[in-house]
């Protein structure tokens, strides 16, 4: 079912915005023109992920390296830095194959909407 959640302009870039959905509460995330909608809460021990940024992370590289990517992709956890990809809802690195819900939006015209 598709819910009517907010204008574009009203989303902070790189920052979530909490918004109920049915009884469902979700974290709305835009990183330059583009929306993704998560769980709030961190699959590990349930930490509120509504004041984390969007950053990047460190990637795999060579000896050495040092490579940083993923920019504006990478929620991180505040309790025990568990990091997931804002995109996709999995985490970025370790076994554990826990990952955070993710929603489907949909924008049309400035308005923006969650599909749940």
């Amino acid at each position: 079912m598709k819910h009517f959640i907010g204008k574009t302009s009203e989303f902070p870039d790189n920052q979530s915005r909490k918004v109920a959905a049915g009884k469902k509460r979700i974290l709305v995330w835009k990183t330059g023109n583009r929306f993704f909608a998560t769980s709030e809460r961190c699959p590990h021990q349930g930490a509120p992920l509504g004041t984390v940024e969007l950053t990047g992370t460190m990637l795999p590289s060579a000896p050495k390296q040092f490579v940083y990517g993923l920019e504006g992709s990478v929620i991180q956890c505040p309790w025990h830095a568990w990091e997931f990809d804002v995109r996709t809802g999995r985490r970025i690195f370790g076994e554990d194959e826990r990952c955070l819900a993710t929603y489907e939006i949909l924008v049309e015209n400035d308005d923006v909407y969650i599909n749940i």
